[in-house]
């Protein structure tokens, strides 16, 4: 299951919240501060996984799931071109191999929680709508 639903009650403020499967959460609010930079603050639940091949039972799979709040600003630095510099607390961090990410029964790796940082330098391509 999916959904993503964006909210924009004016110009200059945006909301969004997003979710793609029972893992994997997301939400944003945003301010306009000038033009098209952009000021925001969120929060994600995040989930990744991965196949270990030296795994006992064929169907396990490595976890890492986290949670993070922080604030960034996003600006467009060209016509295609974007920065985005956030930074924010990552809690909840945990390292586990299960079959599913749902089960509770298995033991897990907890890490410490700690503050983290990131600069994003992006290009976008967007495709052209045929004229109508």
């Amino acid at each position: 299951p999916f959904f993503a639903v964006a909210y924009r009650p004016n110009p200059k403020i945006s909301a969004r919240v997003g979710m793609f499967g029972p893992t994997n959460l997301s939400a944003e609010v945003g301010y306009s501060i000038r033009g098209p930079l952009r000021i925001y603050s969120g929060f994600e639940l995040s989930q990744k996984s991965w196949m270990r091949s030296d795994r006992e039972i064929s169907r396990n799979r490595l976890f890492y799931a986290n949670q993070k709040w922080g604030v960034g600003l996003y600006s467009p630095i060209g016509k295609r071109v974007f920065l985005d510099v956030w930074g924010g607390y990552e809690f909840n961090r945990r390292l586990f191999e299960a079959e599913s990410a749902l089960e509770d029964n298995i033991s897990k790796v907890h890490l410490t929680p700690c503050w983290a940082g990131q600069i994003r330098l992006g290009v976008r391509w967007d495709k052209e709508r045929p004229k109508i």
